[in-house]
């Protein structure tokens, strides 16, 4: 009889690691980032580019005076979006965390399921104060500008 390999024998040096999570985090959130960043380059005409090598500035000062200020509140949403996604994020967290490593949702997940209410109230309330200050960001406009 031909017996399947358990899922730590395909890969036993980056299962339950911490490269695992960080990859799966990547290709679940990027988009979210991705985006925030194409939205706002679609703010950055060819003609402000064009104007700036016409007045003989490089491409390291046209990105700093130009597109930066152009571009940097999307870039701020998009990350503000992706660490509020990741903050809650529980199911890939549970299976691809490295054994010991603990994030606050895995503590509130645990705490609940135990029945520890307490415990669980005040790791939830961490968290939401934690993201409190980047939902501000994404609600308001003039924080941002």
């Amino acid at each position: 009889m031909y017996a399947e390999p358990a899922k730590s024998e395909i890969f036993p040096s980056i299962y339950q690691s911490f490269y695992a999570l960080v990859i799966s985090y990547l290709i679940v959130f990027l988009p979210q980032a991705v985006g925030a960043g194409e939205a706002s380059m679609e703010q950055v005409r060819r003609s402000y580019l064009d104007a700036s090598q016409g007045l003989g500035m490089t491409e390291f000062e046209t990105f700093r005076k130009i597109t930066f200020p152009l571009i940097y509140r999307g870039l701020v949403a998009g990350g503000a979006l992706v660490f509020l996604s990741t903050m809650k994020e529980l199911p890939q967290t549970l299976l691809l965390r490295p054994t010991g490593l603990n994030t606050m949702a895995v503590d509130i997940w645990s705490y609940a399921s135990e029945g520890l209410f307490t415990q669980a109230a005040f790791s939830s309330f961490i968290l939401l104060a934690i993201s409190a200050f980047p939902t501000y960001i994404l609600s308001t406009r003039d924080l941002v500008k």
